[in-house]
């Protein structure tokens, strides 16, 4: 009986951790919106369009990222491994960047080359807020276990 409801008690924590989660990203989500929204001055006509880019571009680069991973640590590979990782890694950034002229370029029919600028300006800002915040966040987290 005491199995039967740990592992009850665990699966129901795991699912609250994953909602958490949820909740978390979709607040980041609403953030990053506005602030880019905000920061770059998008117009509804403006925003309905760029938004669907934006998603596009972002699931792009995400992939993009995936494929960067290694599937060993660095310090585990021999030479022909790290040539071979290094090469894969070179041509994803190439991809990445191919990836970014793209989207610039469709995002010229959008928006303004000032938005644009500001948009990867706000994009950039957002990134390094958000880096910041969770490192306080961290912080204090360690803070409360230490007490």
């Amino acid at each position: 009986m005491l199995v039967f409801a740990l592992s009850i008690w665990s699966l129901a924590t795991a699912q609250d951790r994953e909602l958490n989660q949820q909740r978390l990203q979709e607040r980041i989500e609403s953030q990053r919106i506005a602030f880019i929204t905000e920061r770059v001055h998008l117009t509804p006509d403006e925003a309905m369009i760029f938004w669907p880019l934006y998603n596009e571009y972002r699931d792009g680069g995400r992939a993009l990222k995936a494929k960067k991973k290694a599937d060993k640590l660095l310090l585990d590979m021999d030479d022909n491994e790290a040539t071979a990782y290094l090469s894969n890694l070179m041509e994803v950034e190439r991809e990445e960047l191919m990836l970014k002229i793209d989207y610039t370029e469709r995002l010229k029919s959008v928006l303004s080359p000032k938005k644009i600028l500001r948009f990867y300006t706000a994009e950039r800002q957002f990134k390094e807020r958000l880096v910041q915040l969770m490192s306080q966040r961290r912080d204090r987290i360690q803070d409360r276990r230490k007490r």
